[in-house]
């Protein structure tokens, strides 16, 4: 066991090392903060819960159940919707509970054909077509890099889906929902949009809007241009209770059981730095009209995630600013190349007011390495210095 477990952590140095010079230009990842990672080596990944908050089928859920409440609570507020699902372990399996609360096999659902971007979960081959579900594609406007508004819409009237399913993995401009509303009407079809790549743009209000914009039901993972762990999200702003209830029972007992608690409380910290960026006066939510790719408005999948448009944990300032990050012998770089992203603490705030703004050195923590075991040799470049728990009075 011992070679094999040498072997695994000289693999896993060798990655930090090789991507610690490494700028990763890859549109599903992103870079969590170390307060979130911090999450990820908790003992909550060592739990078991099942069922709601306060409604588990598990005992030793006390604190669970304050966290995910506070996840729920934070979800909402950022995106202004009256129900949300945390339990999702990724954005597959988010896209998956849809299929068995909306669609029986044999059921028709429209959506992006693959080659014009869509997900492989919405094809054939993908859990679309695993559950029995009957796909028909929209006609794409290849020169406005869009589906057609007109032909989309004589096609959802003419087939009547069960299912009118939006959002892709690589997309230039918003989705047109608002326009093809009439047709939603008019077919009887709940509207869904996997918002798996621009769910921090829409986080931020800097893409659209798609729950207020026509859609029923939202899913997407959070870690793409939300810098959150890699999870899963389910939301709706449906007045409906037995629609939502019909989500909730795809979710648990339908495609998830025990539902990875240290990522969701990863999240929960990923959305609290969401939260403080817009408090401090971090990009906003756009309201005004949306301008169409003819207009200058358009978003690329392949930038680097987490852009200044996205809240993030970390602020740039030029190295010689006093609020700027400590120097590389305090931490070394992220896995991006982006420079430090360890949290600062204190800088002339008080406690209180640090700890308010998820930048706090709490009683009983001090700094450790990466990873909570004794190390053989010195931690790999990257391996930003985390806080550890130790018990009070301790070394």
């Amino acid at each position: 066991m011992d070679e094999d477990a040498a072997f695994i952590e000289e693999q896993v140095d060798r990655h930090h090392a090789w991507f610690s010079k490494c700028l990763p230009m890859i549109a599903s990842e992103n870079i969590i903060s170390p307060m979130a990672r911090e999450m990820l080596l908790t003992d909550f990944g060592d739990r078991y819960a099942e069922g709601l908050p306060h409604e588990r089928y598990y005992q030793g859920n006390l604190y669970v159940d304050e966290v995910e409440d506070r996840v729920v609570a934070l979800a909402k507020k950022i995106f202004r919707v009256r129900h949300v699902d945390p339990r999702l372990i990724s954005g597959t399996v988010a896209n998956m509970a849809v299929y068995f609360a909306l669609l029986e096999p044999g059921d028709i659902m429209t959506s992006v054909a693959l080659s014009h971007g869509a997900h492989i979960s919405s094809a054939k081959f993908g859990a679309a077509g695993m559950r029995g579900v009957h796909n028909v594609n929209y006609p794409f406007d290849l020169d406005r890099m869009n589906i057609d508004v007109d032909e989309t819409a004589k096609l959802i009237k003419q087939v009547r889906p069960r299912v009118a399913a939006f959002g892709q993995s690589v997309f230039l401009f918003p989705t047109p929902l608002t326009e093809l509303r009439d047709a939603f009407q008019e077919a009887g079809c709940d509207v869904w949009y996997d918002g798996a790549h621009v769910l921090g743009l829409i986080a931020g209000g800097k893409f659209q809007d798609p729950l207020h914009e026509g859609a029923d039901v939202l899913t997407g993972s959070t870690h793409k241009t939300l810098p959150g762990p890699q999870h899963g999200l389910l939301l709706s702003d449906s007045e409906d209770e037995k629609f939502v209830k019909r989500l909730q029972r795809a979710v648990f007992p339908g495609v998830v059981s025990n539902h990875h608690l240290h990522a969701m409380a990863a999240l929960g910290i990923a959305l609290a730095e969401c939260a403080d960026r817009a408090r401090r006066g971090g990009p906003g939510r756009r309201r005004e009209g949306r301008r169409g790719p003819g207009e200058g408005e358009h978003h690329h999948e392949q930038e680097p995630p987490a852009l200044g448009h996205v809240p993030c944990e970390a602020e740039r300032r030029p190295a010689g600013d006093a609020g700027a990050h400590p120097p590389r012998d305090a931490g070394g770089a992220d896995a991006g190349g982006r420079g430090p992203v360890r949290p600062r603490r204190g800088q002339g705030r008080d406690r209180r007011e640090s700890r308010g703004r998820c930048r706090f050195d709490p009683e009983g923590v001090q700094h450790g390495p990466l990873l909570l075991h004794e190390r053989r040799g010195s931690p790999p470049p990257m391996a930003d210095r985390l806080i550890t728990r130790v018990p009070r009075g301790a070394a």
